[in-house]
């Protein structure tokens, strides 16, 4: 789910996301943390990201490869 998914993960989602790749950098610190066991870190890093996912997957979804092109 590219809308919750810093919850999804925090609960033990194994999910493969979309939103990964624009957020790379932000999402390797967060594992990180989570990794660690600061779970208030994982979520203080992924929070900022979450509106950009959701403007990015949103409908129509088709559209979603263009919002990361262009983010590249």
């Amino acid at each position: 789910d590219d809308f919750n998914y810093p919850e999804l993960i925090a609960g033990g989602s194994h999910a493969l996301l979309g939103i990964f790749d624009p957020i790379a950098p932000a999402a390797a610190a967060a594992l990180h943390a989570l990794d660690g066991g600061d779970h208030e870190r994982f979520a203080s890093v992924l929070a900022p990201t979450v509106p950009l996912a959701r403007k990015i997957f949103q409908a129509p979804t088709y559209h979603y490869k263009t919002g990361i092109v262009l983010l590249a």
